[in-house]
C-alpha cells in the first residue's frame, strides 16, 4: 500500500498541505475522500486549482474508495484527505486498513469543544475519533511535520 499519509483537514487541499506534508513526504497523489466534493464539479475544481503541479488529485465517496482500493492497490505515494471523522470511520468500518490518521483542522461552529489549537469537535465526531482508534488507528493531532505530534486520546 502507498498511502504514506491520512490527515483529517476540513480545509481539505491549502497552502499548508501542498507546502509542508505533500513536500515532506513526497506526495505523487491525494485522494480526497468525501461523498458531497465526490459529487461536486464546482468543488473539485477549486481543489484542483490548490493542488501543486504535477499532483494528481482523484475524488471519491467513501463507498467507492472502499470497493476501487479493495480491486486496486495504491502505487503512487498518496495522501489521503478527510474533512470529517465520518468518513474516516465509515472506511474503517468497511475493512480498510488504515494505520495512522493526522488530525489537522476542524473548525469551531460555535457548536463544538475545542481540544486544540484549530480542532474542535462535537460529541458526535469525538465518538466516531474514539470508534476510530478502537479499530487500532493510531490518531495524532500535528499541524505541520515540524510540530510535535500529540496522540488524540491525550485531548480527547
Amino acid at each position: 500500500m502507498a498511502v504514506e499519509f491520512a490527515r483529517i483537514d476540513d480545509r481539505l487541499l491549502h497552502g499548508q498541505v501542498c507546502t509542508t506534508w505533500v513536500h515532506k513526504l513526497a506526495i505523487e497523489q491525494c485522494i480526497v475522500v468525501n461523498e458531497k466534493i465526490a459529487g461536486d464539479e464546482f468543488q473539485r475544481s477549486l481543489l484542483d486549482l490548490a493542488a501543486p503541479e504535477g499532483m494528481r488529485v482523484v475524488y471519491f465517496s467513501p463507498e467507492r474508495f472502499v470497493k476501487v482500493a479493495a480491486e486496486n492497490p495504491i502505487k503512487r505515494r498518496t495522501m489521503l484527505l478527510f474533512n470529517d471523522p465520518q468518513d474516516v470511520l465509515y472506511l474503517v468500518q468497511h475493512g480498510y486498513k488504515l494505520e495512522k490518521l493526522n488530525i489537522g483542522g476542524m473548525k469551531n461552529d460555535g457548536k463544538k469543544r475545542q481540544i486544540a489549537t484549530a480542532v474542535s469537535v462535537s460529541g458526535q465526531q469525538a465518538e466516531m475519533l474514539r470508534q476510530i482508534m478502537d479499530a487500532g488507528v493510531e490518531v495524532t493531532l500535528q499541524m505541520v511535520p515540524d510540530s510535535k505530534a500529540v496522540g488524540l486520546g491525550a485531548v480527547l
